[in-house]
């Protein structure tokens, strides 16, 4: 009957053992899991931020575009593009002329 209580006590010590070893292999691949997982939301957090950055530079772009619009529908819009286009002027302005040489 003794041999039989030591080779249970054996048999428990291994299993202990065994257990011991599994849980802490799982805290190492939980370990390199946490440090890859890290390594993402630094990587996302820097992405999320170049996003940010382009959608402040589209709105201020559509901004512009709505500026513009808005003073391309005005009478001082149509008199700049006729004077530059047309070469037309006021009645009370005069044109100089370069000569060419």
């Amino acid at each position: 009957m003794a041999r039989k209580r030591v080779r249970k006590k054996g048999k428990n010590k291994n299993g202990i053992l065994l257990i011991s070893g599994m849980v802490i292999a799982l805290c190492c691949i939980m370990l390199i899991g946490s440090i890859q997982l890290k390594q993402r939301i630094n990587q996302y957090s820097v992405e999320a931020a170049n996003l940010d950055s382009q959608i402040e530079e589209q709105e201020a772009y559509a901004d512009d575009l709505v500026k513009e619009s808005e003073y391309i529908q005005t009478q001082e819009y149509i008199e700049a593009l006729a004077r530059e286009k047309l070469g037309l002027v006021k009645d009370n302005e005069i044109i100089f002329k370069r000569q060419s040489k």
